[in-house]
């Protein structure tokens, strides 16, 4: 205590110190989080603005991109149960290969299963055939140019019997595959009945 009597202004000091400490720095802190504060939701309510503001070309967007996902469906063949979707293919790849003058020798499913992450479920035919080889290029041109997508996976074949006036004849097998939509909703409601 005596020094604060010999040095007054020592203790003018020590007061505006505490003051310093405990009410102007508290303030200025709080006064720097409010304006960070008001600077975030500032950054909020721009992006909100601004999304606001894009929902016309969000829409349009969307909308194209529905457009691209009906178009790429309809490359793919709608759902219905597997022994239907079968008979139907190969009667349809029946009367191709008869079309095309094509002796089909076997002709067999070999397995269907679902892609993973894709609602598609994949069906892998294969089939042993025989004809004129001058005929091979009509059927692969009308196995590319059907409404949905046949991936020839393989297609292989023996020539026999070449000349010079005809290329002969072929025994081979070509192995396709058939893309086949998965229905999720109707999954998803058979899994809630069975629940």
């Amino acid at each position: 205590m005596q020094v604060f009597r010999n040095y007054p202004f020592l203790s003018v000091l020590l007061v505006l110190l505490l003051v310093l400490k405990f009410i102007l720095v508290p303030v200025i802190e709080w006064q720097n989080d409010s304006v960070w504060n008001v600077q975030q939701k500032q950054k909020h309510l721009n992006r909100a603005t601004e999304a606001r503001q894009n929902i016309s070309g969000n829409q349009s967007e969307l909308n194209n991109l529905r457009q691209q996902l009906t178009q790429l469906q309809s490359y793919f063949y709608p759902q219905q149960s597997e022994a239907s979707f079968k008979l139907a293919q190969q009667q349809i790849l029946e009367s191709l290969f008869a079309d095309n003058n094509l002796k089909v020798d076997n002709i067999g499913w070999t397995y269907s299963a679902q892609m993973l992450g894709q609602p598609l479920i994949k069906h892998q035919l294969s089939v042993s055939l025989q004809g004129k080889t001058a005929d091979l290029p009509a059927l692969y041109l009308a196995l590319d140019n059907g409404p949905q997508w046949i991936d020839v996976l393989s297609f292989s074949f023996n020539m026999l019997g070449q000349q010079a006036q005809s290329l002969g004849t072929f025994r081979g097998s070509v192995d396709l595959v058939f893309y086949q939509l998965k229905d999720n909703q109707t999954e998803s409601q058979q899994g809630q009945v069975n629940e």
